[in-house]
């Protein structure tokens, strides 16, 4: 009669309703139910017991159901993370949507020059966006890469293509007893010729890339080499026959090292 009566009793009270749109049933929830919540309701679900075992473990655990980045979500598109090291700035983009010229090639301005004392160097630099000089700006640039000999440096070799130059020179000591740094050189020639330049041509804007190319010559070859390679760069260039011919080459005192 016992078994009985406490089976009758569980009929009752666990009525079944019908959803007239799917047709699940719905099993009411133990908290109503005291029978129910005695071991008879389902077991909880893996995702349920993971967030318990978080708040236990983790006091202040903040649980979320925001969906995972890279996943497609519910409107169909996937979200992405992007994650960002600490101190490391954002990337400004143009009105294009990309990465300026200037900012792309910006570590290259901040590399080291290397040179050493009383090595000679060779040094390349070009035009801004490759402009090509007329003659008479070609003539100024060797006047100005002149002009610094025996003051800043002691000059081997000059060459003012139409889009570029090649100067190969050793750093002199200034007064202070130290070396004549690579870039207080360059800007010393790029600038005073940039000025020149646009003073001849009536034009206002930057002549020079920011950068310049350099190599540190460590014996008789290589500089020798060198010295040849830019006196045969206008014959290459077919610019004229006969690298004497050329008027914006100048040629100085070759050192043994």
């Amino acid at each position: 009669m016992g078994a009985g009566l406490r089976l009758a009793q569980v009929e009752r009270s666990s009525t079944v309703e019908i959803a007239p749109y799917t047709g699940r049933s719905i099993v009411p929830s133990s908290k109503n139910n005291p029978i129910l919540g005695r071991g008879i309701a389902s077991s909880p679900t893996k995702e349920s017991l993971h967030k318990s075992w978080l708040r236990q473990k983790h006091e202040k655990v903040k649980l979320s159901s925001r969906p995972r980045p890279g996943r497609a979500q519910p409107d169909g598109k996937k979200r992405i993370l992007r994650l960002r090291l600490d101190g490391a700035q954002p990337r400004h983009h143009t009105g294009l949507g990309r990465i300026s010229i200037m900012q792309k090639y910006n570590y290259r301005r901040t590399l080291p020059h290397i040179q050493k004392d009383n090595r000679p160097l060779f040094v390349t630099f070009s035009t801004y966006k490759r402009w090509v000089l007329p003659e008479s700006a070609r003539q100024l640039v060797l006047e100005c890469c002149i002009q610094e000999h025996a003051h800043t440096i002691e000059l081997h070799a000059a060459l003012v293509m139409p889009d570029h130059a090649h100067l190969i020179f050793t750093p002199l000591i200034s007064p202070a007893q130290e070396t004549y740094s690579l870039p207080d050189i360059m800007r010393l020639i790029k600038g005073r010729a940039a000025r020149k330049i646009n003073l001849l041509l009536g034009r206002r804007g930057p002549v020079w890339q920011e950068e310049c190319f350099d190599h540190v010559l460590r014996s008789n070859e290589s500089l020798a080499e060198k010295i040849e390679y830019i006196c045969q760069n206008p014959v290459r260039a077919g610019l004229v026959e006969c690298k004497n011919d050329y008027p914006c080459l100048w040629r100085g005192r070759i050192p043994v090292l």
